[in-house]
């Protein structure tokens, strides 16, 4: 059965904000929907993370900035900067006794990478 959470998570260094507005864990794949803010301003993504062989969760994204008003826009020409990014989740643990989940993993975009982790609510509709 399909558990829905979701919240914020703590970046590495603080460099962006993240949140996990949908974080449903499956038997072998977790589907996200995620917002936030960086530098190029607010940021959402969606997607499907299946699990390796490894135990890890990853899945390549389309990370999409719609107020993002730089050359990249002029030359994409559209309304919308859209660029790659790949998240890595390592854990996503519900927590015994609780209605929250454990979530630990990497994010990778422009060649960098930023760990995350926090706790999960519960996502109630």
């Amino acid at each position: 059965m399909a558990i829905a959470y979701t919240g914020n998570v703590n970046v590495e260094d603080d460099d962006f904000t993240m949140e996990f507005l949908r974080f449903i864990v499956r038997k072998s794949e977790i589907a996200f929907e995620i917002t936030g803010a960086d530098d190029e301003g607010r940021f959402n993504t969606e997607g499907v993370a299946p699990q390796t062989e490894h135990g890890n969760y990853i899945a390549n994204v389309e990370v999409e900035y719609p107020g993002y008003r730089g050359e990249q826009q002029a030359y994409q020409k559209e309304r919308v900067w859209k660029g790659p990014g790949v998240i890595v989740i390592s854990e996503a643990k519900k927590i015994s006794k609780s209605n929250k989940c454990k979530v630990k993993g990497k994010w990778l975009q422009n060649g960098d990478e930023w760990g995350f982790e926090g706790i999960l609510d519960r996502y109630k509709a």
